[in-house]
This record gives structure tokens, C-alpha cells and sequence, in this order.
């Protein structure tokens, strides 16, 4: 069962969506803050989430099936500072980047999604195991189209 808050946008299939995670709240139990495009709005849909897990961590969450397990993928960051995020949706795949300086971009990953003709692109903030609200700011978001 998916918990968090999500803020979002209709997309169509191809897009992409940018953003640096500004602020953190004190981390506690496996929060998470980042972006995703998620097949629906429905509780457990198929989903793809890049942010950050905590203050040393970028994550990258995707579940392919409807109500299936999600799958984790983490690297460490060099600092703090270092909290840009990038998916890019093209051709029925989900690519993933993490960036210091939302300039040069490194590549976590990249998966299979094949999106329905509307799916939802936005920001997303889960307050981990304890589900105790958090809170993040996020700057220089850029959703195209």
C-alpha cells in the first residue's frame, strides 16, 4: 500500500520532469522525497520514483506491476548540496538521473513503462516507516511537456 503525498500533473506518454529537493526535515525512518510518474492514482499502481532517501542516499523505486513489489536501487551522494533529480519518459521507458549541480547529469537507471494514454508526473514526499508527516521544499521543477 503506497503512503505519501503527492503533487501532480497529467502527462502523455513522452515528458520529463526536474527538480532539486531544496530542503530535507530531519530524515528518521526511510522518508523519501523525490519525483514520479506513477500509471494512476490508484494504491499500488505501477510507478517510477527518483529522490532521495535520506541525507548520504539518492533512491530509485519501480514497481512494473500493478500491485506488485516495488524494487530499490540506492547510491550514495558526495554532500548534501547534491539533491537534483531527473525521469524521462520516452518510448515506453522510464530513465533516471541524479546531478550536484543540475548541469552534468549521471545515470542511475532505466526501465520498461508502458504508460497508459494519461499517467501523472509530479513530486512526491513519504514519511517512511513511522508515516509521521514530512515536509520538503522543492526548487527549479521543470515538467516538459
Amino acid at each position: 500500500k503506497d503512503t505519501f503525498r503527492f503533487t501532480y500533473q497529467i502527462l502523455s506518454k513522452n515528458g520529463s520532469i526536474t527538480a532539486k529537493v531544496d530542503s530535507l526535515p530531519e530524515m528518521g525512518s526511510v522518508p523519501r522525497f523525490g519525483i514520479m510518474i506513477r500509471s494512476s492514482l490508484a494504491q499500488n499502481a505501477r510507478h517510477v520514483f527518483m529522490g532521495l532517501a535520506n541525507e548520504k542516499s539518492y533512491r530509485w523505486v519501480t514497481r512494473s506491476n500493478e500491485g506488485g513489489k516495488a524494487a530499490t536501487k540506492s547510491s550514495t551522494m558526495r554532500s548534501k548540496n547534491e539533491t537534483w533529480v531527473r525521469l524521462v519518459a520516452k518510448n515506453g521507458r522510464i530513465t533516471a538521473y541524479k546531478s550536484a549541480n543540475g548541469t552534468n547529469w549521471t545515470y542511475v537507471g532505466t526501465t520498461r513503462f508502458e504508460m497508459p494514454d494519461e499517467c501523472y508526473i509530479g513530486l512526491a514526499v513519504a514519511g517512511g516507516k513511522n508515516r509521521n508527516r514530512k515536509v520538503a521544499t522543492f526548487t527549479n521543477v521543470t515538467v516538459n511537456p
